[in-house]
């Protein structure tokens, strides 16, 4: 059996709450300081949203380990 994974990021503004999606090859080529809501512009810095993707990185992988 193959498999791939494929890792998004669905964000969810704080202002406005509309959200959008971000792949992870995009984190990966496109590299600021801050991240900024596609709908109203609200800003959020690139650490704050590093430190929530490991945090829930965290949680799969801690199921995972479950399930070996």
């Amino acid at each position: 059996m193959s498999y791939s994974i494929e890792m998004l990021t669905h964000f969810c503004c704080d202002s406005c709450e509309c959200w959008w999606t971000v792949a992870y090859h995009y984190f990966k080529q496109n590299v600021s300081e801050k991240w900024y809501c596609l709908h109203c512009g609200h800003e959020r810095l690139t650490a704050q949203v590093a430190q929530d993707q490991i945090a829930v990185l965290q949680e799969v992988i801690a199921v995972l380990q479950q399930r070996v």
